[in-house]
Order: C-alpha cells, then structure tokens, then sequence
C-alpha cells in the first residue's frame, strides 16, 4: 500500500495490523480451522445464557396462572 495507508484501517503499522486481523478473521488458512473459530467465538450481543430455558419460564408462568384462575374460579362458586 502506497505510504502505508490502509484506508478505512487508518494509516501507518497500526493501519497493517488491523487490515490484516480482518484479513485474517474473513479468510482463515484451513477450513477445520475455521470451523473450530467459528465454534468457539460467541456473537458479542447475545448475552450468556442462564440455567433454564425462556420457553420452560413462561410455561411455568402459564401453568401458575391457570391454576390461579382456576382457584378464582372455585371460590367463586363457594360463595
């Protein structure tokens, strides 16, 4: 590159270094290596997830307010 400006990677050795870490990231040597990357590497705003599924919470969370319904319901017939 012409007076080491790498353009959008700014200029000089730290210009080089980013260019080439995004070289690197976008067309790794081997295939295997790859997929051992991409395996490991986590999307950076996708938060860690905890124990137990959103899915299982809100069915529990489903099931606890059919039963208060329900209880609502029964009482109200006892009345």
């Amino acid at each position: 590159m012409k007076d080491w400006d790498f353009g959008y990677f700014g200029k000089g050795i730290d210009g080089y270094v980013h260019y080439t870490q995004a070289f690197n990231r976008n067309f790794p040597q081997s295939s295997k290596q790859s997929e051992a990357k991409r395996a490991e590497q986590k999307p950076h705003n996708v938060p860690p997830k905890e124990e137990g599924d959103l899915l299982q919470s809100l069915a529990e969370l489903g099931g606890l307010f059919m039963i208060i319904v329900i209880l609502l319901g029964i009482l109200s017939l006892l009345k």
